[in-house]
């Protein structure tokens, strides 16, 4: 009987203790916020001559507005430091809502080069409501397209900036 009661202390005991003690913190641990998915985020490479010489040019935008730029270098130079800025709310209103109504089907449908050997085309990751599409300006319906042109405004701002700061 002393055995009996003995086992029946100890379960009750433990069960107070997971209870009181090692539940809370098990669900305090357990409830880490999950990483929210990237809802738009464009990110630009420029492809073709420069390659030659080194590194070109890339850059990122956000749904922030946020744009991390990298000029081009040398291979044998050090990687330049990112420049951060922002863009104006107008370009950036224009450009997300012709990608979210974008058809991307039709944008990456391949077609004749239009740029030339030694030159440079650009290569866009677009991330729009959680979906990454490819276009090239190059060898695809993309090149062609309006929001090429207006994709295209975003290296003549930064081009704009670093002018300005030298």
């Amino acid at each position: 009987m002393v055995l009996g009661f003995t086992f029946f202390i100890g379960l009750v005991s433990g069960g107070y203790f997971y209870v009181t003690s090692f539940a809370p913190e098990f669900a305090v641990q357990d409830s880490v916020e999950e990483v929210s998915e990237v809802s738009f985020r464009i990110q630009g490479q420029e492809i073709g001559g420069c390659q030659d010489e080194g590194v070109c040019q890339s850059f990122v935008l956000k749904d922030n507005k946020t744009y991390k730029y990298i000029q081009a270098h040398g291979l044998d130079e050090a990687t330049p430091e990112a420049v951060n800025s922002g863009i104006a709310r107008g370009l950036f209103t224009t450009i997300k809502e012709d990608l979210l109504n974008a058809d991307y089907v039709a944008l990456e449908r391949e077609d004749g080069c239009v740029a030339i050997t030694d030159g440079s085309y650009y290569v866009y990751t677009i991330v729009v409501n959680g979906e990454e599409h490819e276009l090239k300006t190059c060898n695809t319906e993309f090149g062609k397209s309006e929001i090429a042109k207006t994709l295209g405004l975003l290296w003549i701002v930064e081009s704009d900036q670093q002018g300005r700061n030298q």
